[in-house]
């Protein structure tokens, strides 16, 4: 994909996009919502997702709750690497 840049007036030269997503792109929605969608599956904690913001919330009473924390936060990061790795 080739894409170019307007600042000021000024135009710069066409340049090409060995990765990423454009933004304005019909795809580029598409490929977060599928990246982001299973994030709360096998999470004890609350999820909140607001455009690309999410939050794991918690209560922390006991180390134990401190440690299910920990595991959902290594959950919600692995799967998201593994989805990285898929695309790529």
């Amino acid at each position: 994909m080739k894409l170019w840049v307007c600042a000021d007036g000024s135009l710069s030269g066409w340049r090409t996009i060995l990765s990423g997503v454009p933004r304005g792109s019909v795809l580029g929605p598409l490929l977060f919502l599928t990246f982001i969608n299973d994030l709360n599956l096998n999470i004890f904690g609350s999820v909140f997702k607001f455009a690309d913001d999410t939050k794991i919330i918690s209560t922390v009473k006991h180390s134990t709750d401190s440690m299910k924390l920990q595991g959902d936060i290594n959950i919600s990061v692995g799967r998201k690497l593994a989805n990285v790795v898929q695309y790529l």
